[in-house]
């Protein structure tokens, strides 16, 4: 076998091919698990970098224009690592990187728990939401899928006939065959004059140029995602504010029954005022469901804002904890009636008429009967 594998003869692949303890389909496999993965959380953090950047800024490591900076480069480099390790794209390398950053990552959810903070990481920003301690876990089974990838794989029956000593003796050479070189050679296909044959070396040297290319696109893609994110209409997708969500689920407190209009504002905001005007101007029509808000402000600063501005609104407190997985930017509104969310609104309010037809047409669909005697009426 040794004879066999150090021989000229033994092309080099075979010293690649080593029996090992893992199958040959499972490094392409982990490697495109982890792809996944990395690609995912790319696609969440850059849904919301807003949201990212605070996440990072929330650990204290790194703050303000530098916290950025990370939140922002960290998008395209998972967006291509992930599409590296799917296409196959240098794997090994591929996972090593890999393995580096999960244990960046366990190491930071680590300092930010022993400093006492239990939030979840917001690597997938609202698609999973986990204390540290799960984030760990997971980043270390993650772990361990990068490093069995790296392991020996068994061989195959190919790799392993040719690592075997040949009993048979080798076939005369063409010197002593008498028969040419070209003679022994398979016939190629006859080419047209203005096609070049392409050996098997030139198509593997296309190939990794076009996955280096798709590698490099994803990453300016992912730029370009999270630079033009926030003005995609996207909000009911990666938010946990969307219709049809239960009202108990949003985590605010509110009561089911009547139908109810919700804001959720910035008291700080510069556009405070003009959100307030709005609110205001809603509040004052006959037939408008009752109104309230909520901000993540404390007594005092709720007090101020009542004396400076005097909404003609509920006005309650909501935890920053609760209230952030339900925009990506502020102000938003939303419609609940039955214990559920009917409509959403981002930025502004609905107007008085749009209202009053979504109200009309909850209405009719509450009371079939009613709704047809009056318009038969």
């Amino acid at each position: 076998m040794k004879d066999a594998i150090l021989s000229p003869e033994a092309p080099p692949r075979a010293l690649r091919a080593l029996p090992g303890p893992l199958p040959r389909w499972f490094p392409p496999l982990a490697g495109a698990a982890l792809g996944a993965v990395f690609l995912l959380a790319a696609a969440a953090k850059g849904a919301d970098p807003h949201a990212f950047v605070e996440q990072v800024e929330s650990y204290r490591i790194v703050t303000g224009a530098g916290a950025r900076a990370f939140a922002y480069a960290l998008v395209p480099i998972e967006a291509a690592l992930g599409t590296s390790l799917l296409l196959g794209l240098f794997r090994r390398t591929g996972m090593l990187a890999s393995a580096l950053l999960l244990l960046f990552f366990i190491g930071v959810t680590a300092y930010g728990w022993s400093q006492g903070r239990i939030e979840g990481c917001g690597c997938f920003g609202v698609l999973a939401t986990r204390g540290p301690g799960e984030v760990i876990v997971e980043d270390v089974l993650l772990l361990a899928l990068a490093g069995l990838a790296l392991l020996p794989v068994r061989a195959g029956k190919r790799a392993a006939a040719i690592c075997e000593p040949n009993e048979n003796p080798p076939l005369p050479s063409a010197e002593g065959s008498g028969r040419s070189a070209a003679e022994q050679r398979p016939l190629a296909r006859a080419l047209p004059a203005n096609e070049k044959w392409q050996g098997p070396r030139s198509r593997q040297r296309n190939s990794l140029r076009a996955r280096v290319l798709i590698v490099l696109a994803c990453g300016i893609a992912a730029v370009v995602f999270e630079i033009a994110s926030p003005a995609l209409p996207i909000d009911d997708y990666v938010t946990t504010l969307r219709p049809g969500r239960k009202v108990e689920e949003l985590d605010l407190g509110l009561e089911e029954g009547e139908p109810r209009m919700v804001a959720l504002i910035d008291i700080k905001s510069d556009r405070i005022r003009e959100t307030t005007s709005a609110l205001n101007a809603l509040a004052s029509q006959p037939g408008v469901p009752k109104e309230v808000a909520f901000a993540s402000a404390g007594e005092q600063e709720r007090g101020a804002f009542f004396w400076n501005h005097g909404p003609l609104f509920e006005l309650r407190e909501a935890p920053a904890a609760s209230m952030r997985p339900l925009y990506r930017k502020l102000p938003r509104f939303f419609l609940v009636g039955g214990g559920r969310v009917l409509r959403v609104w981002n930025d502004r309010p609905p107007s008085v008429s749009e209202l009053a037809s979504l109200l009309s047409s909850i209405k009719n669909k509450e009371h079939p009967a009613t709704g047809a005697a009056g318009e038969k009426g």
